[in-house]
């Protein structure tokens, strides 16, 4: 995450911008520290981008960081920017603005018109910050992941971490975490509406799903209290009956459910311990 810290003096105002990460996981660029020296210091305007912004308490955020550290020049501020579109950026990136923070859906989406971006940014897709580096001149930064991944192993203290994890939604955070926790050895997988995914949300419902050569096959309706896969049959427990599927076809087994049962080169086997 990139702290900001402000200095003023007669010559203007210095914006330091440090990564608090202490760690060399996030694409080497632990320690990074980036510093501008704005000359005018009444002039420090800040704002985000996105749309909707009902849901965002940013502006009450920093409004109020400023008033704590004695900036309360009115020209010292951070609004609100929310664009239907993101050519409409494009003025803004021309304006007197030095920094934008930037959220949903934008935050792929401004990577075109900016002049510079960030390797760690690059490789994720996707920035959160933009800062000024000169006169019309901008560039892009993900404190995300290294928020993220800071705060997961601070959260994770003691306790091993997993080895896999489920990312709801596909969107620039979203590209985030799935950096993050790559960098610290979490394999990710993904939910989304759309399919671009590894998992749609009604695969997450508790019905039981077959896919072969790209065919989806819904093997239950409700969750199965128990499911096993091998040599192309699948195996499951369902009102406490069992069931298989195997060569496109689904068949009741028997009418209860057996303690014992074996899967082996495509025969399954059980037996009736049942007494």
């Amino acid at each position: 995450m990139l702290s900001c810290s402000i200095r003023k003096s007669d010559a203007g105002v210095a914006l330091s911008l440090s990564d608090v990460s202490k760690h060399s996981g996030v694409g080497g660029n632990a320690g990074m520290q980036i510093s501008y020296i704005y000359t005018n210091p009444y002039f420090m305007k800040f704002g985000l981008i996105g749309y909707p912004l009902t849901h965002s308490f940013s502006k009450k955020y920093f409004t109020e960081k400023f008033i704590n550290l004695g900036l309360t020049n009115p020209n010292f501020s951070y609004e609100n920017y929310p664009l239907e579109n993101v050519e409409d950026l494009i003025p803004l990136l021309r304006s007197d603005l030095f920094g934008l923070n930037v959220t949903i859906p934008y935050k792929s989406l401004v990577i075109p018109f900016l002049d510079e971006i960030d390797p760690v940014a690059l490789q994720i897709g996707a920035v959160n910050t933009l800062v000024k580096t000169s006169t019309n001149t901008w560039k892009g930064f993900n404190t995300d992941v290294t928020a993220f991944r800071l705060s997961l192993e601070n959260w994770m203290t003691g306790t091993p971490l997993p080895k896999q994890a489920l990312i709801l939604g596909t969107g620039g955070a979203s590209k985030a975490i799935s950096h993050a926790l790559f960098s610290i050895g979490i394999k990710p997988s993904t939910v989304s509406r759309s399919g671009k995914s590894n998992y749609v949300y009604e695969d997450l419902n508790g019905n039981l799903w077959h896919y072969k050569n790209g065919k989806k096959t819904a093997l239950t309706n409700f969750s199965a209290t128990f499911w096993e896969v091998k040599d192309d049959i699948v195996v499951w427990g369902e009102n406490n009956m069992l069931y298989t599927f195997s060569n496109g076809e689904k068949t009741q087994v028997c009418t209860y459910t057996p303690k014992d049962y074996q899967l082996k080169n495509n025969v399954f086997a059980f037996r009736n311990l049942m007494g």
